[in-house]
């Protein structure tokens, strides 16, 4: 409803994140909205966790904001990486197993160049 709202009385940029869970909505309105999608800035925020880990959730938002079509795979305009860190593999899904109470490990220096 809210962004619904907006886009009606004239706002052109949406923000959202995997935290916020209002992709699938965002996505709905967008549909149904008269406006073009290149009329709209959308805005999406990734946890880093690696290159793989912001790939998936790259992937899981176009999913979510209904960005893949008949027409193809659509777009975010802007996708924001939290921080760069490197997430430790078991903690990747599952934050409480043990060990997981920080789920980071300093990035090096290497691992950044790898991941970013």
């Amino acid at each position: 409803f809210a962004v619904e709202n907006w886009l009606h009385v004239g706002g052109t940029h949406i923000d959202t994140s995997d935290n916020y869970r209002t992709q699938t909505t965002i996505g709905k309105t967008l549909a149904k909205s008269p406006l073009p999608r290149e009329d709209v800035f959308v805005t999406t925020k990734c946890f880093a966790g690696g290159f793989e880990a912001t790939i998936q959730c790259a992937d899981d938002n176009l999913q979510m904001l209904d960005q893949f079509g008949t027409n193809g795979v659509g777009y975010i305009d802007l996708l924001l990486v939290h921080y760069p860190g490197v997430m430790k593999p078991p903690c990747r899904f599952n934050k409480t197993a043990p060990g997981c109470e920080v789920s980071t490990i300093p990035a090096t220096n290497q691992s950044l160049q790898e991941t970013w």
